[in-house]
């Protein structure tokens, strides 16, 4: 389409102040989920990650037009009916993810940037691993066998499991891949076919944080907030089980780390969700984040945040491209 090739042209051609000018929008929220420079099985199979210089040279960039702003200053410039003056971005996380203390922090901590970490209650101290990641280990480990040392009977009963999900692929790989939340039990069985212990990786690898580690995090100028129990697609469930994820995930934060006001990041997307949904959870929660680059709902207390993790996109790309969207929305091009 003549839209996709002039968009990326336009977005790296206008200057950013051009498109904060245009937009009226001089805050925008970023997020990432972890940085590396090694390969994790739980994760690459699913997408790469930045590696600490890109994720560095990616805050350079923002210190260079934005100011660092906590999303206590978000929440209190809501609160208040006061607009925050300068270009400013607010960091965050979700997840939970342990490279964010590994890795992140050091980074943060020496260029003075706040952020905010997205936690799962029920991932939290490493009991539980996001169902998402368990079938990237389980690609993972059909690509280092490579269709070797695996019987036609294994396979079979892969096949079969699969079957239960009504995914009947050729590839196994692409079968796992497409298993959904409401299969996740389907991934514990398949792990049982290929060997894969999930809580011997969880206890070894320490994918999350760890609650000390999150309560030394806030020491250091990060905020924790809900990213709901066990990271689900919100769509997918009743009303009744979206508040439950919710709140709970948020008075899990309040109960452990004490924040003084509550924040919520939607797992996935905001999809399926609607008044009656933030009705019932804003008397609780004060403000929640989705993933739509550059935009807010609900009275500014639904912000939407800039994924950063997008493939092959340096923070400049993803920022211009995020901007240029959200304008051309507003002029219903989109």
């Amino acid at each position: 389409m003549l839209k996709n090739k002039i968009f990326p042209i336009l977005a790296s051609a206008i200057g950013l102040k051009t498109l904060i000018r245009v937009s009226e929008v001089g805050v925008i929220h970023v997020f990432y989920h972890t940085v590396s420079d090694n390969y994790m099985p739980h994760i690459h199979p699913l997408y790469t990650p930045k590696t600490t210089k890109e994720f560095s040279d990616d805050m350079d960039y923002l210190l260079r037009n934005f100011e660092p702003i906590s999303i206590q200053a978000v929440w209190e410039s809501r609160r208040e009916g006061q607009a925050i003056k300068k270009p400013s971005f607010h960091l965050s996380f979700d997840d939970g993810l342990r490279g964010i203390y590994d890795q992140i922090s050091p980074i943060l901590s020496e260029k003075g940037i706040p952020a905010t970490v997205f936690v799962n209650s029920d991932f939290v101290d490493n009991k539980d691993l996001f169902y998402r990641y368990k079938a990237a280990l389980l690609i993972d480990k059909m690509n280092e066998i490579n269709g070797k040392n695996i019987s036609a009977p294994k396979i079979a009963e892969i096949h079969k499991i699969l079957s239960l999900a009504n995914i009947f692929e050729g590839s196994v790989r692409l079968g796992i891949y497409k298993l959904q939340y409401r299969d996740k039990k389907l991934l514990d069985e398949i792990a049982l076919v290929l060997g894969i212990d999930f809580y011997s990786f969880l206890k070894h690898e320490r994918p999350y944080l760890e609650s000390g580690e999150l309560k030394l995090l806030q020491e250091r100028g990060f905020t924790i907030g809900g990213h709901s129990k066990d990271h689900p697609i919100y769509e997918d469930l009743q009303l009744s089980e979206q508040i439950d994820q919710t709140l709970t995930s948020c008075n899990f934060v309040k109960n452990n780390f004490h924040e003084k006001n509550l924040f919520f990041a939607f797992p996935f997307y905001d999809s399926g969700v609607g008044e009656d949904f933030f009705s019932k959870i804003y008397p609780e929660i004060d403000l929640t984040f989705g993933i739509s680059g550059i935009k807010s709902e609900y009275q500014g207390r639904h912000i939407h945040r800039i994924d950063m993790e997008k493939r092959g996109k340096n923070a400049r790309q993803a920022i211009h491209a995020a901007y240029l969207t959200s304008i051309f929305k507003e002029l219903k091009y989109f």
